[in-house]
């Protein structure tokens, strides 16, 4: 797998596969890059996929974490991928974590190198706000919220919290029930729901978290609950467009608020996958790579004509 090296020394890996126009995709929490691959391979005979791993995640698993807010380091590092491959006119797309990893790109290194956004099931406000009530899990957010801060609370009063088989098998064990929720939460079919407690029951989640990956965990929940972070300003005056992905079953962001996050944007394309929760990807990947194609080709297509106006 090809890796760089980032501003900050740490190694990257990425997957640089297919041909044609260049997406982008970036994956949400607990994934990796190669969790990509089923649904993309088969258009990469149409398009170039860049796949980043995110540092802590897949190959970059060994990649620390050095700055306080999880979505800034990320954005740099997709920076660092995007200037180290000097892949001009991309379409980025951002699955949940991805999308505000995505977002933050875009605020800090602005829209010149893209020629359009892809937003999958992802609110631009992660915790409510007065005027954005669609935050993480919705009218559910303080509660989801407190039972990760009590279970971190747990682990930071081990002797060393930062590695995981050093953890007591209880405190371990919750939150592995908190992961495995988490999961079973994103998906919307009960009997998916039932199905995937059922496996972590028997123990099959036992090889979701190890020493290597929990320092990322921990980082990306812990930041992630109890950062401010409102991206809303990046859609002022967008002037790339906006498509947005969004489940209408999903439980951690609400359709509504994505569908309000569209309307933002005067050029916006909001497709609802209606039997679908927060993996709609995975849950739908016929239409997820209908759209995701539909996607590439249109700002392919637009880009196209507006270098023919210039």
């Amino acid at each position: 797998m090809p890796k760089i090296t980032s501003r900050d020394g740490q190694t990257l890996n990425y997957i640089d596969i297919g041909r044609g126009p260049v997406c982008i995709l970036v994956h949400g929490f607990g994934m990796q890059a190669s969790h990509w691959l089923p649904l993309i391979v088969p258009l990469s005979t149409q398009y170039r996929f860049i796949l980043p791993d995110l540092r802590g995640f897949g190959g970059s698993i060994n990649a620390q974490h050095l700055e306080d807010c999880v979505f800034e380091s990320f954005a740099h590092d997709l920076n660092d991928i995007i200037q180290h491959l000097s892949v001009p006119n991309v379409a980025l797309a951002g699955f949940s974590m991805g999308g505000m990893t995505s977002l933050m790109y875009q605020r800090l290194y602005g829209t010149d190198k893209l020629r359009g956004y892809l937003q999958i099931d992802q609110s631009p406000v992660v915790q409510n706000t007065e005027d954005w009530p669609w935050g993480s899990y919705g009218e559910q957010q303080s509660l989801k919220f407190n039972e990760f801060h009590q279970m971190h609370a747990l682990v930071e009063q081990q002797h060393r919290p930062l590695l995981w088989s050093s953890l007591n098998p209880a405190v371990q064990q919750g939150v592995l029930d908190g992961k495995a929720r988490f999961i079973a939460g994103t998906l919307a079919s009960p009997l998916a729901k039932r199905g995937f407690m059922g496996l972590h029951k028997l123990g099959a989640t036992k090889l979701i978290v190890n020493d290597k990956n929990w320092p990322a965990y921990r980082a990306c929940m812990l930041r992630y609950t109890a950062q401010q972070a409102d991206l809303r300003d990046v859609f002022h005056n967008y002037p790339i467009p906006l498509w947005v992905f969004a489940g209408e079953h999903s439980e951690l962001y609400d359709i509504e608020g994505q569908r309000k996050m569209a309307s933002l944007v005067d050029d916006s394309t909001f497709i609802t996958f209606s039997k679908n929760g927060h993996a709609l990807p995975f849950e739908s990947p016929i239409k997820f790579m209908r759209s995701l194609s539909a996607f590439i080709r249109s700002t392919a297509r637009k880009n196209e004509e507006q270098i023919c106006l210039s």
